[in-house]
């Protein structure tokens, strides 16, 4: 029963309420005897260390705002772990407007977004990235039939394949 109580607690906690969470917890463990602790099921315990592990991950992750503000003070901004992505969008702008035009020959040539649908396509499209790498290595710089940077098409070849890794990852 003290588990199941423990268990709602953690299940409702909210991130704003957590460190309540967190000390109604320890209010509940300091409940426990050890002749309590002894009559516990194996089940029930394996279920309090998974929910005891995802307290601490929530507990190590702490939003900060870069500038030390407070985070219920004006002119706070707690994105200071956060994904920087005009670092990539910004300082690779060269390389994705490249990146983009072998996707738009792609999809002209094919239809759009039909890669997401290509049999055993991580294989496949590692295979054409390694096909233009080799290319570049004999001295090619454009490819023959695009007319467009072998670099580019390597790129859109390693995110594809990236995305449809992480894509299937997802569904795991």
């Amino acid at each position: 029963m003290l588990l199941t109580k423990m268990y709602d607690v953690v299940q409702n906690a909210e991130v704003q309420d957590f460190k309540d969470a967190v000390m109604q917890l320890v209010k509940l463990t300091d409940t426990l005897d050890t002749s309590v602790q002894n009559a516990v099921g194996g089940l029930e315990v394996q279920k309090m260390l998974e929910y005891q592990e995802k307290m601490q991950q929530k507990m190590s992750y702490h939003e900060q705002d870069p500038n030390s503000i407070k985070q219920h003070e004006p002119g706070t901004k707690d994105d200071m772990d956060k994904n920087r992505l005009g670092l990539v969008l910004g300082y690779f702008a060269r390389a994705l407007w490249h990146v983009g035009l072998v996707g738009t020959y792609g999809a002209n040539k094919y239809t759009d977004c039909g890669w997401l649908s290509v049999a055993n396509g991580v294989n496949r499209y590692s295979d054409a990235g390694l096909r233009h790498y080799l290319r570049r290595m004999i001295g090619e710089t454009y490819d023959e039939e695009s007319k467009l940077l072998h670099l580019a098409h390597e790129a859109w070849n390693a995110l594809a394949v990236l995305d449809l890794y992480l894509r299937e990852q997802e569904k795991k």
